[in-house]
């Protein structure tokens, strides 16, 4: 087969990279950015993979694959284990939003380190502490909407939260 330069790189350096250090500690990995360093005290511009299951296992072993990759596994099963239980249009469709974004990311970090990305990573947490706090509150027996805060701004310094009785 003839590829593109992006594949060949993945091919013939990234990846084979990715799995040398996850065989260098099967249990523990070779330690974060360290793939694509031929020695400990190299500097590169760039930390990629180019695929996050590789790289997760590269860098954190079995453990680290299991725990970073389990916790999403959670998420999902928490999202529609409950999702029964939410009554709120608003939190019922940021769920479901949330279950596909998780779904889209899974796919996603097949050819992009996408967990890596800060502004996957602020956006992808944020969203989710979100929607499971809302999905906890909501099994706790409330029924009907939950109520969120209003947020006022009186000034550019000062934030005021009222909350709907």
């Amino acid at each position: 087969f003839i590829f593109d330069l992006s594949t060949a790189i993945r091919f013939d350096a990234l990846w084979p990279r990715a799995i040398k250090g996850f065989q260098r500690n099967l249990l523990l990995g070779s330690g974060y950015s360290t793939l694509n360093k031929l020695q400990p005290n190299e500097f590169t511009e760039a930390e990629s993979t180019d695929n996050d299951f590789l790289r997760t296992l590269g860098e954190t072993g079995i453990l680290g694959f299991i725990t970073f990759f389990g916790i999403l596994g959670i998420i999902f099963y928490f999202i529609f284990k409950n999702l029964a239980l939410v009554r709120d249009p608003i939190m019922f469709s940021l769920s479901v939003g949330l279950g596909g974004v998780v779904t889209g990311l899974l796919v996603n970090a097949l050819y992009i380190d996408v967990f890596e990305s800060s502004k996957v990573a602020f956006s992808f947490w944020g969203l989710t502490g979100i929607v499971l706090s809302g999905i906890s509150i909501s099994s706790r027996g409330n029924s009907g909407n939950l109520r969120f805060q209003r947020i006022y701004l009186l000034s550019e310094k000062k934030v005021r939260y009222f909350y709907q009785k």
